[in-house]
């Protein structure tokens, strides 16, 4: 049976080049975006016919607890399981310091690091119906040792999703592997 395989922010870039590449490997993809509705579905469609595979395209707020349950009952639904989740969704909102209001911060730290918290915690039952899993949390070098006062919310929260990301390695373990990239 072919693992399934949820991707954040997958319409483009980085989450779009990682479902191409989980799709080449016989997994079934679900596409979660946003906003960019034509892409993710057109990424959906071009995955099912050029890989033969399941798709399933899944708009999400992130930042709203009831989305990101919604997404988990209609991932339920279709699949039964969850197999692998990479939380690659996370904005930036670089600005001057001066400029940084709370709203904005408290936007980083819900999508980069509140997300994969909630994510992770909805759907690990999906993950041990299996008794296996495995959770990416894509992450950055922001967090560890770069320093850039225009996006140090950005900094902050990719720093403390390092952190997350080690205590949900313990709390999941042993069937549920968790790690940063």
């Amino acid at each position: 049976m072919n693992k399934v395989v949820l991707i954040t922010g997958a319409s483009s870039g980085i989450g779009k080049k990682t479902a191409i590449e989980f799709a080449k490997h016989n997994h079934n993809i679900i596409i979660h975006y946003l906003s960019h509705e034509k892409e993710a579905l057109n990424l959906c469609e071009e995955l099912k016919t050029t890989y033969k595979i399941d798709t399933l395209c899944i708009k999400a707020d992130l930042t709203k607890e009831e989305d990101i349950i919604t997404m988990t009952n209609q991932i339920e639904k279709k699949f039964q399981k969850l197999d692998i989740i990479v939380n690659n969704a996370g904005i930036a909102l670089d600005t001057i310091f001066e400029n940084k209001t709370k709203k904005d911060f408290l936007k980083t730290l819900e999508t980069n690091l509140i997300a994969p918290f909630l994510i992770s915690k909805y759907t690990k039952e999906l993950m041990l119906k299996s008794k296996s899993g495995s959770i990416i949390n894509v992450t950055s070098t922001n967090g560890i040792d770069s320093y850039y006062p225009y996006s140090m919310d950005y900094d902050a929260s990719k720093a403390a999703l390092n952190n997350l990301t080690k205590n949900l390695a313990v709390e999941l373990s042993p069937y549920i592997r968790v790690n940063a990239v």
